[in-house]
């Protein structure tokens, strides 16, 4: 008699997810039973060795919660299925139970047969017990079928720490890391974090090292920008022992100094202001060299034409036809417009080039 697979499925667990009976390597997962509640997912094996046809084996044992306030019992359920192993089939395990079939229900010599049970243990109130050790303790017992007696199994047992109820940090056979709770594995995946359970990778909870997190958290320190956020304690408190906590919940406080690089913001909006003032200066000391090359060549009678300011264009003087003095406003201001015309013709010398017309 040994125990192949054990799950301890979290209350928040969501899959329920263990290793199939009949099918060694797969995971099925029960996504509808014991929502809230603790669980026990168990996976036996056992081979008749005692030289004698036996009748249909029975799984009996107990499951316990030890805590500091208290021990729980979880019922081992009687629903449990049998399969027998048959190498010869292409599906090598199969069910043989009285109900299916009465002529391979027993448990006959040297032949090996697998139980697969979910159980049941209790809503999440069991944390307030202080849960030290979770222990399953197990039997196979069957009769001969033509002789008399009772056989009964070597006792198969396994113990999960208290602690894996809560959060441990957990190493899997195939090196993953992470953090447990139950069969919850929580792990760091790119820059999110990623919620997966032990049964998903058919890894039993008895072959998984465990390690106590540390009685003080390790530093954390992260950086953006100039910002600094640096981690300097954690505590996590029980209700019990805290203020304002509700009930039957615990709080988890962290501590942390935000520092501020105000030499690395000085130095990068200084590298700024430099940058512009070295372009200021590279565009004066170019305006300078202009205004001298440009006196340089007013000064040199060849090059005196080139740089001349350019004369102003002719002035045209465009009588305008009387009709369109006509309009009420013009009408107002004939007298002025008359004085102002007479002013023009006078300050214009019309023996120039300049044409004039009138």
């Amino acid at each position: 008699m040994s125990i192949r697979h054990v799950q301890l499925f979290h209350p928040y667990s969501r899959s329920r997810a263990m290793e199939s009976v009949d099918a060694p390597g797969r995971y099925v997962a029960d996504r509808y039973g014991g929502r809230g509640h603790f669980g026990l997912g168990v996976v036996f094996e056992a081979i008749n060795r005692t030289g004698f046809m036996l009748d249909t084996a029975h799984l009996a044992g107990a499951i316990s919660f030890r805590g500091a306030h208290g021990t729980h019992g979880c019922d081992v359920p009687t629903n449990v299925q049998q399969f027998s192993l048959d190498t010869t089939s292409n599906h090598p395990w199969q069910i043989e139970t009285p109900y299916r079939s009465v002529a391979e229900s027993a448990w006959r010599p040297l032949e090996t047969i697998r139980f697969g049970f979910r159980a049941d243990c209790g809503p999440a109130l069991l944390l307030d017990t202080d849960i030290q050790e979770i222990r399953g303790q197990f039997t196979v017992t069957a009769d001969p079928l033509y002789n008399e007696g009772h056989f009964a199994s070597p006792e198969a047992n396994f113990s999960l720490p208290g602690r894996a109820a809560v959060l441990q940090v957990l190493r899997l056979p195939d090196g993953t890391t992470g953090f447990g709770a139950g069969d919850l594995l929580i792990r760091r995946s790119g820059d999110g974090v990623e919620f997966d359970s032990l049964g998903a990778h058919s890894v039993s909870a008895t072959v998984v090292q465990r390690t106590e997190l540390p009685a003080t958290a390790p530093v954390v320190e992260e950086h953006a920008d100039e910002f600094t956020l640096r981690t300097t304690s954690a505590e996590l408190t029980h209700w019990t022992d805290g203020q304002n906590i509700p009930k039957g919940r615990r709080a988890f406080f962290v501590r942390a100094q935000l520092s501020l690089a105000t030499a690395a913001i000085r130095q990068r909006l200084q590298s700024a202001v430099d940058a512009a003032q070295t372009t200021q200066t590279q565009a004066a000391a170019a305006a300078a060299a202009a205004r001298t090359q440009l006196a340089a060549m007013q000064a040199d009678p060849t090059h005196a034409a080139d740089v001349r300011p350019a004369a102003r264009p002719p002035f045209t003087a465009r009588r305008v036809p009387s009709a369109q003095l006509t309009t009420p406003s013009l009408r107002r201001n004939r007298g002025t417009s008359e004085d102002s015309l007479a002013s023009t013709r006078a300050l214009l010398d019309c023996s120039t080039a300049v044409a004039c017309v009138w």
